[in-house]
């Protein structure tokens, strides 16, 4: 018969810390989501839509803590704080999740470049689809708006990927 040994200090903080580990991308989404919600005073929205960009890194650098249906709950989280109709990011997040994965299991090995032109069509694409639930929704069109948007995510690329980039090998790269 075997008995149970109860774990040492060390074993518990290696726990602690790997379930600390776990929850690393869905904090920095939720850290983008408030910096995104600040109040900024202008007729369209200038800021880049941080949440994207941070569920499109995660799924890049971590995909095991970073599946589809995480990015649901953020993607609520996201419609509920920016005051958009409730399911337009929660509905276009996992889709932009699911895309991501597909093209990172297809194509594994390719230059950054080409990850910022298909990040750059994917963005566009998502902020499209934004603009017509969002018209769908309230009958109200918000194409223009969310194409300044979608320029400045697309700018925002790079510095976003190169954050998380740090945060992952830091904190989540055992």
């Amino acid at each position: 018969m075997s008995r149970i040994h109860p774990m040492e200090s060390d074993d518990r903080l290696a726990e602690w810390g790997e379930r600390l580990r776990l929850l690393v991308p869905i904090a920095t989404c939720i850290v983008t989501l408030i910096l995104m919600s600040f109040p900024l005073f202008t007729p369209v929205p200038v800021l880049p839509h941080l949440p994207l960009l941070a569920v499109l890194c995660w799924v890049l650098f971590s995909p095991s803590l970073m599946p589809p249906w995480v990015a649901l709950p953020i993607g609520v989280l996201t419609d509920a704080a920016l005051g958009v109709p409730l399911g337009v990011n929660a509905a276009l997040m996992p889709a932009a999740a699911i895309t991501v994965a597909a093209i990172d299991r297809r194509f594994a090995d390719r230059p950054f470049e080409l990850d910022w032109a298909l990040a750059a069509i994917l963005i566009l694409s998502y902020q499209l689809l934004s603009a017509q639930l969002i018209a769908f929704a309230t009958g109200v069109s918000a194409g223009g708006s969310l194409f300044v948007q979608a320029v400045s995510t697309i700018l925002a690329y790079p510095i976003v990927v190169l954050l998380l980039a740090r945060l992952q090998r830091r904190l989540v790269a055992q």
